[in-house]
């Protein structure tokens, strides 16, 4: 979504005007423009509209590859003044655009025009008023930006493509792959890596700007974070994203498409050494239940040698846990559940690796 406001002052060529008008001077006219435009898959759409009634709007569909197909209409004070439609295509380093503008008012299509009926139509705008003429446009430009060099190679990229969020933290990174790039040019350059993703995940290259020797190659590890995000989903979110690899433009040498599925709250991926990653050992529901247990034991520990104090508590508190949770197996799923263990305490029941 774009958004923009614009204060224009109005000055006029005069080259589309009757001769006998040429040299009238015309008093500008401050206004104020307000715009939106909205971008979205193979859309473009936008409007602006301005102080002193004119009203435009257009858009512009992309149907296949490289094909633009175009249409708008310019309107004041609720009349329409003017319309357009139009085609583009793109081909390699050149696109081709052809427009037909068709003005809908009446004024001038005799050709006669007096110097009162002038005066009434009140010129306001320099890209459009009631004097332009019909017309066909055909353009051809040229998309300089492609001639760029590219000196930057992925010779390699390797990402987990599932990650757990119980083993993530919002003040820890965890490398999940790394990507290989290549200086194919006989220049040191300065290498920078970015990402975009579909999703607010902190994922970066460390480090993600280096120089780079020529004919060199370096492997990069790749970090991610949970950021700010609290992830609470119950289900996989599929995330897009994009590594975009630079040098010395802003143009990526080499753009890399992958996908991420982050799992769900509860997702275990089945690996044992894990499941102390759903332990965390400020848990105050957990500190709370190992409190209680042990003052309610406390005489008895007191007794104790030392040496074995510590075995005790553990084991008062694993007694505890077996009068308080029954064992109940998780539903047959493609994938793990694993609960935390304030979930375990609160539902009091679970399988094996809920217990543990």
């Amino acid at each position: 979504m774009s958004l923009a406001l614009l204060f224009e002052n109005l000055s006029l060529g005069f080259g589309r005007f009757p001769e006998q008008f040429k040299n009238f001077e015309f008093e500008d006219k401050f206004k104020i423009k307000a715009s939106a435009g909205l971008d979205f898959k193979i859309l473009k759409s936008g409007f602006e509209v301005s102080s002193i009634g004119e009203f435009r709007t257009g858009f512009e569909v992309q149907p296949i590859k490289n094909l633009f197909l175009r249409s708008g209409l310019f309107s004041e004070k609720g009349k329409i003044g003017g319309f357009s439609t139009g085609v583009g295509f793109r081909s390699g380093l050149f696109q081709f655009d052809l427009a037909y503008f068709k003005n809908t008012s009446n004024v001038w299509k005799d050709g006669k025009l007096t110097q009162d009926e002038f005066f009434e139509t009140l010129v306001k705008n320099p890209e459009f008023e009631k004097f332009t003429r019909d017309e066909v446009t055909f353009s051809i430009s040229v998309d300089m930006s492609r001639w760029y060099e590219k000196s930057l190679r992925v010779k390699s990229l390797r990402i987990e493509d599932e990650i757990f969020p119980h083993m993530l933290s919002d003040f820890e990174k965890r490398n999940i792959g790394s990507v290989e790039i290549e200086n194919t040019s006989d220049k040191v350059l300065n290498a920078k890596i970015d990402f975009k993703l579909s999703f607010p995940l902190d994922i970066e290259a460390e480090p993600n700007e280096f120089e780079i020797k020529p004919r060199e190659t370096k492997t990069i590890p790749i970090s991610i974070s949970l950021g700010t995000v609290n992830p609470e989903n119950n289900e996989p979110i599929k995330i897009d994203a994009l590594l975009n690899v630079k040098s010395t433009s802003d143009i990526p040498d080499e753009v890399k498409k992958f996908k991420i599925f982050l799992r769900g709250r509860n997702d275990w991926n089945g690996n044992v050494e894990d499941l102390k990653s759903f332990l965390k050992f400020d848990s105050p529901e957990i500190s709370s239940f190992a409190r209680i247990v042990i003052l309610e034991h406390k005489d008895t520990l007191e007794k104790i040698d030392p040496a074995l104090r510590k075995f005790y508590q553990a084991k008062f508190i694993f007694d505890e846990l077996s009068k308080h949770i029954i064992y109940v197996s998780d539903p047959s799923l493609s994938i793990d559940k694993v609960q935390f263990p304030e979930e375990t305490l609160k539902l009091r029941t679970g399988d094996c690796d809920d217990l543990a």
